[in-house]
C-alpha cells in the first residue's frame, strides 16, 4: 500500500490530467453571486462571519498598488450590504487575514503583513455595525498563519507561527489592547501550523503540529494541545503521542491539526495522521462540558484507511455533534469526504463522498446551532461547490455555486442559511446564500365580513433575511392578486377562504388564511341614494411620538363612514420635504408618496382604525432626519351607490 500523496507540481498535474468536472445538482435555494467588493480590483483570500442575529461582517485581500490592503464589508440582518472600508492600509502589504465573530457582533481581524517589521496586525470592532479600530499587534514578531478567536465578551487571543518555528501569541481584553507576544510553545521544540478556539467564557486552547527532533532527520511529529483562561499564563502542553507509539522506524507524522469550541463549552479536535506506512487517516478527540473539562475520549478513527485524509476540518454544534470534512486521495484521483456524529461523543459515520475526481483545494464546513452543516470546496478548473445536511440527516447532492472562483469560505446563521465567499479568479470578492428560511409574515388585515358589490380592503407585511418578498392572494371565489396592499369585489355570497402567500427571491413561501363571510347589503329605501349622493367621512388624527411610528411602521388615523364603505389613505411629503429627507422623486413631482392603507367599514356610523404604513425607505430616512416632517394624509371614503368624499390633514412627524 502507498504512503500518503501529498500535491506538489507533478500530483498537480496528474490530478489536472484526471479532472473531470461533472454538473451538480443545482440547489434552487441558491442566491445568485453578489459582489461586495470594489469594481476593478482584484480581491483575495476572503473570510465570512454571522453573528447570533445574522449580521454578516466578510474580509479580504483587496491588491491595492503599493501591497495588499485589508477591507471589510458588512451587512446587517434583513438589509443590503454596505459599501466596503479598508481596515489596513496597503503600506502594510498585508495577506492571509483571518476574522472572527463574537454572537454579540464584535469582531476581530489579524493579517501577516510583510511591510519591514511590521509583523502581525489587526483590526478591531467593538459591537456589530460599529467603528473598527486598527491596532499594530506586535510591531517586529514575524512568522506566518495567524490565527484568532474571539469570546462573548469580546475578548481576544491570537496566535501564530513565528519564523524560527515556534508558536507565538497575544492577548487583548475587549476594552483594552494587545499585549506584548508570549511564546507558547515549549522552549527548544519546533511547534507549526497552529489553530486556536475559545469557550464562549474565555478558556482558549491551542493546538499545533510537535516535530520532536530527536535527531537528524526525526520523521516524527505529533500534536499538542494548551489552554488559558483569559490572560493568564498558558499551561504545560498535553496530548503528545496521542498515537501508537511512534519510533523512528515506525513513525507518526501529524497534519493539519483542528480545534472547535461550541456554545455550551464543548470542544473537538481532530488532524491527519500518517503512519510509516499505509494510507493517512484522520483521528479526532472530543472535550468534555466546561471550561476546565477535560477530554472526555481517547482518539477516535474517522476515515476509512483506504484514502489518504489531508487538510481537514471540522465543526461541533450546539449539542456536541460534529462534522467533519476533508480532500481525501488515491490512485483514483482527488475528492472530497465528510462524516458526521448522531450525538455527544458518539461514534462517527462511515465517511461518504461529496464530491470525486474534481477537487484540487482544501475544502471547508460550516455548522449552526442546530446541526444544519454546509461543506464548501473548490476545483481545479475554478468550479465551486457546495453541499448542505439538515440537521440528523445526511449531506444533499452537490450544487455548483460558481464556475470561476476560488478560496471559499462558509458560514452558517442560526436559522440555517449558508453564507459562501469567495474570490473571483481576476475579480474580486462574491458572496452567494443558501437560503432555506421562508419569509416573515406579518400584519395581516382581512376583514371578517363584507357586503356583495363592496371593495374589500387586505393588506399583509412580509420580510425575509437575504432577498426581496413578493405578496401573491387568493380571494377564494377562483380570482388573485399581487401586492401587499389590495381590493377585491366579491360578487356572491357565501364564505372564502382567503390566502396570502410571500415568497423570497429564490422561492421559500409561507401563507396565511383568513374567513370572510360575504352577505348581500341591507335594502335602501327608496330614493335615498339622491336625498344623500355624498358619502359622509370623518377623519381624526390622534396624537403620537416617532417612537410610536416607528414600532408600528405607520401614522394611525381615526376614519368613519355613515355608510359601509372603504376608508383608503395615502401619506405625501412636499418636494422640499422629500429632498431634505434624502428620498428620491420623479424628475418633474411635486410631492412623493411615502406610505398609505385601506380599512373596511362593516357598518354605518362605525369609527375605525386605519394604518397608513410608511415605505421603508421613507421611514429610514424620517428616523435619521433632525427636523419636524410636515405629512399630508389624504383620506378617501367610498361606499357603494354613493359618490366618494376625500378629506386633507396635516400631521407633522415629531423629530428631535
Amino acid at each position: 500500500m502507498k504512503g500518503p500523496v501529498r500535491l506538489g507540481p507533478a500530483a498537480l498535474s496528474f490530478v489536472c490530467a484526471l479532472l473531470i468536472v461533472g454538473t451538480p445538482v443545482a440547489g434552487a435555494a441558491w442566491t445568485a453571486p453578489l459582489s461586495i467588493s470594489q469594481a476593478g480590483v482584484i480581491g483575495r483570500e476572503p473570510q465570512v462571519a454571522v453573528d447570533a442575529a445574522g449580521n454578516t461582517t466578510a474580509v479580504w485581500v483587496s491588491e491595492a498598488p503599493l501591497g495588499g490592503e485589508i477591507r471589510s464589508a458588512y451587512r446587517p440582518a434583513g438589509g443590503p450590504w454596505q459599501a466596503s472600508i479598508k481596515l489596513l492600509n496597503e503600506i502594510l502589504d498585508c495577506h492571509d487575514p483571518q476574522l472572527a465573530v463574537n454572537p454579540t457582533g464584535a469582531a476581530v481581524v489579524v493579517a501577516d503583513c510583510d511591510a519591514g517589521a511590521a509583523g502581525m496586525n489587526s483590526a478591531y470592532r467593538a459591537s456589530a455595525g460599529g467603528s473598527w479600530t486598527s491596532s499594530l499587534v506586535l510591531g517586529s514578531t514575524l512568522g506566518v498563519e495567524p490565527r484568532v478567536a474571539l469570546d462573548d465578551a469580546g475578548n481576544a487571543v491570537v496566535v501564530w507561527q513565528k519564523n524560527d518555528n515556534t508558536v507565538q501569541s497575544s492577548y487583548r481584553p475587549a476594552a483594552g489592547s494587545w499585549a506584548g507576544a508570549l511564546q507558547a510553545s515549549p522552549v527548544g521544540a519546533v511547534a507549526l501550523n497552529p489553530q486556536v478556539a475559545i469557550s464562549p467564557t474565555g478558556m482558549a486552547w491551542a493546538i499545533w503540529r510537535h516535530k520532536l527532533n530527536r535527531k537528524a532527520g526525526d520523521p516524527v511529529v505529533t500534536v499538542e494541545v494548551i489552554r488559558r483562561q483569559g490572560s493568564a499564563a498558558w499551561s504545560v502542553p498535553t496530548l503528545r503521542d496521542l498515537t501508537p507509539a511512534p519510533t523512528e522506524t515506525s513513525p507518526i507524522a501529524v497534519e493539519e491539526p483542528q480545534i472547535e469550541w461550541n456554545a455550551n463549552g464543548q470542544r473537538m479536535a481532530a488532524w491527519a495522521n500518517q503512519p510509516a506506512s499505509g494510507v493517512a487517516f484522520m483521528e479526532e478527540r472530543w472535550g468534555s462540558g466546561g471550561d476546565f473539562g477535560g477530554w472526555g475520549e481517547p482518539p477516535v478513527f474517522l476515515s476509512d484507511g483506504t484514502r489518504n485524509v489531508e487538510v481537514p476540518r471540522i465543526a461541533i454544534d450546539g449539542q456536541g455533534r460534529g462534522v467533519a470534512v476533508w480532500r481525501s486521495f488515491d490512485e483514483s484521483g482527488l475528492g472530497v469526504r465528510a462524516s458526521t456524529t448522531a450525538f455527544i461523543n458518539g461514534s462517527w459515520s462511515a465517511s461518504v463522498p461529496l464530491a470525486t475526481n474534481q477537487t484540487g483545494i482544501e475544502p471547508q464546513v460550516a455548522i449552526d446551532p442546530a446541526g444544519d452543516a454546509t461543506a464548501v470546496w473548490p476545483a481545479l478548473g475554478g468550479l465551486i461547490s457546495a453541499a448542505s445536511r439538515p440537521a440528523g440527516g445526511v449531506f444533499g447532492a452537490a450544487a455548483p455555486i460558481k464556475a470561476d472562483g476560488a478560496d471559499p469560505r462558509v458560514a452558517m446563521d442560526a436559522a440555517g442559511d449558508a453564507i459562501i465567499s469567495w474570490a473571483l479568479l481576476g475579480g474580486g470578492i462574491e458572496v452567494a446564500v443558501n437560503d432555506v428560511t421562508p419569509p416573515v409574515l406579518s400584519a395581516l388585515s382581512v376583514p371578517s365580513s363584507a357586503d356583495t358589490g363592496a371593495a374589500v380592503a387586505m393588506s399583509a407585511t412580509a420580510s425575509d433575511a437575504w432577498s426581496g418578498v413578493s405578496l401573491s392572494w387568493d380571494f377564494g371565489d377562483g380570482t388573485t392578486q399581487a401586492g401587499s396592499a389590495v381590493s377585491h369585489t366579491y360578487t356572491t355570497t357565501g364564505t372564502r377562504t382567503v390566502t396570502v402567500t410571500a415568497t423570497d427571491g429564490v422561492g421559500n413561501a409561507v401563507s396565511q388564511s383568513r374567513q370572510v363571510t360575504i352577505t348581500k347589503p341591507p335594502a335602501k329605501s327608496k330614493g335615498m341614494e339622491t336625498k344623500r349622493g355624498r358619502v359622509n367621512l370623518d377623519v381624526t388624527i390622534p396624537k403620537q411620538s416617532w417612537k410610536s411610528i416607528r414600532k408600528a411602521r405607520a401614522v394611525k388615523l381615526k376614519c368613519s363612514l355613515d355608510a359601509v364603505g372603504t376608508c383608503s389613505a395615502t401619506a405625501t411629503v412636499k418636494r422640499s420635504v422629500a429632498e431634505r429627507l434624502g428620498l428620491e422623486l420623479a424628475k418633474r413631482a411635486k410631492t412623493l408618496r411615502i406610505g398609505g392603507g385601506a380599512v373596511q367599514v362593516d357598518r354605518s356610523g362605525r369609527v375605525v382604525n386605519l394604518k397608513v404604513r410608511l415605505t421603508s425607505k421613507a421611514s429610514g430616512a424620517i428616523d435619521k432626519a433632525t427636523q419636524s416632517v410636515p405629512v399630508t394624509l389624504t383620506v378617501d371614503g367610498s361606499a357603494q351607490g354613493l359618490t366618494s368624499t376625500t378629506l386633507s390633514r396635516q400631521f407633522k412627524i415629531q423629530r428631535p
